[in-house]
């Protein structure tokens, strides 16, 4: 069910400073995601980017709601960036592995997989991703 947010452009006039926008962004972009307007959600994402580029956190929560949209490139990229930004990030290769799965690219995905596995050897989704994924290849 896609729920109106109205009173979220009437604050953003309360914030100053680029680390305050950008939070607020975000915050809307989740709040937003979660009433399931997704295309408002990416769209404030991408203006909390705009303020901070650098912030490993949005690039994951875009990369999911791109992912949900099945923008799986744009996905791909997002998770990319949120990785970049914060290396031992496991959500984000598992994430990214999975959207790999759904281009049929198995082989980067096992990748992922395993690099998941080695920062959090005791998530079991990973390995169970892994062999699944290695099989398909």
């Amino acid at each position: 069910m896609k729920t109106s947010i109205s009173f979220i452009p009437s604050l953003e006039s309360a914030f100053t400073g680029n680390s305050e926008i950008s939070k607020f962004y975000f915050t809307s972009g989740n709040l937003k995601k979660g009433c399931q307007d997704f295309d408002g959600a990416i769209a404030d994402y991408s203006k909390a980017i705009e303020t901070t580029s650098n912030n490993a956190r949005i690039y994951y929560n875009r990369g999911v709601v791109k992912s949900q949209t099945k923008d799986y490139w744009g996905a791909i990229t997002d998770f990319t960036h949120a990785i970049d930004g914060k290396h031992n990030n496991a959500k984000a290769y598992f994430r990214r592995g999975l959207v790999k799965v759904e281009v049929q690219n198995f082989k980067e995905a096992i990748l992922d997989f395993i690099t998941v596995a080695e920062i959090e050897p005791d998530k079991s989704m990973a390995y169970f991703n892994r062999i699944s994924s290695k099989y398909t290849v």
